[in-house]
């Protein structure tokens, strides 16, 4: 199968899943539909019920990272179930691609999902791969191991009725910048708050069987109280108050900044390897932070 038909029959199963989920949620509990298998995405009808999530753990306080520790990342009370089924790492000689000693991972944190839909039924079990954001046109990054330096890569992002708004391939980075650094264009696409989209990170070892990882994002809307201690924080705090709060994809971009600009503060390297072990990526915390970038003049935006 090749590439494009890859993604047309994604897309034409995600859009029979949105269907068939309009017709559940018209007939029975509108806050909550259970996917029928684990990689089926079954989204909310955003356009009358959107999930603002305010980033609040209780009535009137947010969380205040501790004076003088490491960063700590705390998952948000986010309802996973119905969260698209998705991969933190890509498959070992997938597709044709080379062993790799590392793995090519999505730098988002995983949640194991069990639900048993019914009675007579098995548990089904399944990855959640995702996180939240503040930003309008946030940025995506993942892990390229070396033996797939050269390989065509492609990053796509869809929104929750698996409609294409955002596409770009890469340009091959030097040996040795693993991390590579998707920003998305604010020109290109604009996350609305509340609703949850999907991207896809393809490495295109073999036209018909490419390595890939994919997960969801979300943007969130802030409340005024984290929003005020934001506004006064350095940069190394507001780091931590993303990840005290949740807040995934801010919290990994600020900290990367600031490991970019200052790359030998001992303190802002530890803080790095902290955040991705708290997500399960040891493996590469202590890889040396060489970003490659995508040059938004060679993306290819969606036209609406």
């Amino acid at each position: 199968m090749s590439k494009s038909k890859i993604f047309v029959a994604l897309s034409i199963f995600t859009n029979l899943i949105f269907v068939v989920t309009l017709n559940v949620e018209a007939s029975s509990n509108p806050l909550f539909v259970k996917p029928d298998r684990p990689s089926q995405f079954t989204p909310k009808n955003h356009s009358d019920n959107k999930e603002i999530i305010t980033v609040e753990r209780t009535s009137n306080t947010t969380s205040k990272p501790p004076v003088n520790t490491r960063i700590r990342f705390v998952a948000p009370q986010t309802n996973h179930a119905r969260r698209p089924a998705g991969r933190q790492r890509g498959g070992a000689n997938r597709g044709g691609c080379p062993a790799t000693e590392k793995p090519l991972a999505a730098i988002v944190p995983v949640t194991t999902v069990r639900d048993k839909p019914g009675e007579d039924t098995v548990l089904t079990t399944w990855e959640s791969v995702g996180g939240l954001t503040t930003a309008i046109a946030p940025s995506f990054w993942f892990y390229v191991p070396n033996e797939l330096d050269k390989a065509p890569k492609e990053f796509v992002l869809q929104d929750a009725r698996g409609n294409k708004i955002y596409q770009t391939s890469l340009v091959a980075p030097s040996t040795g910048r693993n991390f590579q650094q998707i920003q998305i264009p604010s020109k290109a696409a604009n996350l609305r708050a509340g609703e949850v989209y999907r991207w896809f990170f393809l490495v295109n070892c073999h036209k018909d069987a490419p390595s890939y990882v994919e997960g969801w994002i979300q943007r969130v809307v802030l409340n005024s109280s984290l929003k005020s201690q934001l506004q006064k924080a350095t940069l190394p705090q507001q780091a931590s108050l993303y990840a005290a709060n949740g807040i995934w994809y801010d919290a990994l971009t600020t900290l990367a900044s600031l490991r970019r600009a200052n790359p030998s503060d001992v303190n802002l390297v530890s803080s790095w390897v902290n955040l991705l072990n708290g997500v399960g990526l040891n493996e590469i915390s202590h890889e040396a932070l060489e970003l490659g970038q995508i040059n938004a003049n060679r993306s290819k935006p969606i036209s609406q």
